[in-house]
């Protein structure tokens, strides 16, 4: 995003958080779903987007 800051800029302007989510962020997510603490969770959508998508709902 660095080569791009007028992309950089408006993606932060639309993200509900007005950041970018880490690396970290999105693989505590994925080894939630791995782990057993999430066994009886089935068929689900998990949105790791920073709520960018409730923007759009």
């Amino acid at each position: 995003m660095e080569k791009f800051p007028d992309e950089k800029a408006h993606a932060l302007s639309v993200a509900p958080n007005g950041r970018f989510g880490t690396p970290e962020e999105i693989a505590n997510a994925i080894i939630f779903v791995l782990s057993k603490d999430a066994s009886f969770m089935t068929g689900a959508d998990l949105m790791v987007d920073g709520a960018l998508h409730s923007r759009y709902a």
